[in-house]
């Protein structure tokens, strides 16, 4: 864990994401430590730094991420903090779903949806992920459109591009030649 520390303070002044992927990659002890600095809540901004990491990381390497999903979906019910949240809510969106604590994660992001507390960024992977979920289970669209129409409402620009990016989505499905 100390290893993994002195990697992040080095991290905030470089940022050089390659280089640490290929450290991940290699070396699965610092890998797990980095999951563990964002379970653990580790304090700032080492938690928050780690959870961005991990988006960089995944994105290069998802399949070593995706085993770590279960935990990854935990953190989500666990966390308080934005930034982590933001950033888990990212990771999980370059995932494949799972079948862990499935409803109970998709009533999680109809409710940061609704909790206008939340950032914008948090709505918006919430969406994302819920389009996934919908595409699973269909019947789930006419709630989430429900929440949407609830929540536009004053929104910021980013949570009504989402929503304008979630129409879209379903328009073309609707008008797939599959479809009729």
């Amino acid at each position: 864990m100390k290893e993994l520390k002195e990697i992040l303070r080095t991290f905030r002044s470089n940022r050089d994401f390659t280089s640490l992927t290929e450290v991940l990659t290699e070396n699965a002890i610092i890998r797990e430590d980095l999951f563990q600095i964002i379970k653990n809540k580790t304090e700032y901004p080492y938690s928050e730094h780690a959870s961005w990491i991990l988006i960089h990381f995944t994105k290069a390497k998802p399949n070593l991420t995706q085993a770590k999903i279960n935990l990854l979906i935990d953190i989500l019910f666990e966390s308080n903090n934005q930034t982590v949240l933001r950033n888990v809510l990212c990771t999980l969106n370059q995932l494949k779903l799972s079948d862990y604590r499935e409803s109970e994660l998709i009533d999680l992001l109809v409710n940061f949806i609704l909790d206008k507390n939340n950032k914008v960024a948090l709505h918006v992977y919430a969406i994302q992920m819920l389009v996934k979920f919908i595409k699973k289970y269909p019947d789930l669209k006419q709630e989430v459109d429900q929440v949407l129409t609830i929540q536009i409402d004053n929104a910021s620009p980013a949570f009504i591009s989402a929503v304008k990016s979630y129409h879209k989505m379903f328009e073309i499905t609707k008008k797939s030649p599959l479809n009729k």
